[in-house]
């Protein structure tokens, strides 16, 4: 199971808080909602869900590109001694 299940949590807030956004903006424009101060402050607990998403998933995909890093730079150190071996070849 490892973090599977904690990708899934995020996804599910994330999309929860775009869900909240948009019912909080769809109720509000048809005067369903006559906003008391804890409704006004649900679009901006919406936002920090999704933010909060959006930062988990952008952390995960720097994550991944340092990752790639390392191994590009793994695989640039091997081609540079195939090279110089290559040239110690050539030169006998």
């Amino acid at each position: 199971m490892g973090k599977n299940w904690v990708d899934l949590f995020v996804l599910i807030m994330m999309y929860l808080g775009v869900f909240t956004i948009l019912v909080w903006a769809f109720l509000k424009a048809f005067g369903i909602i006559n906003t008391p101060i804890y409704i006004e402050m649900l679009p901006y607990v919406g936002g920090g869900v999704t933010l909060f998403g959006m930062v988990y998933y952008f952390g995960k995909m720097m994550n991944r590109f340092e990752s790639m890093d390392s191994r590009l730079r793994f695989l640039s150190t091997g081609f540079f001694r195939m090279r110089d071996d290559f040239i110690d070849v050539r030169k006998n």
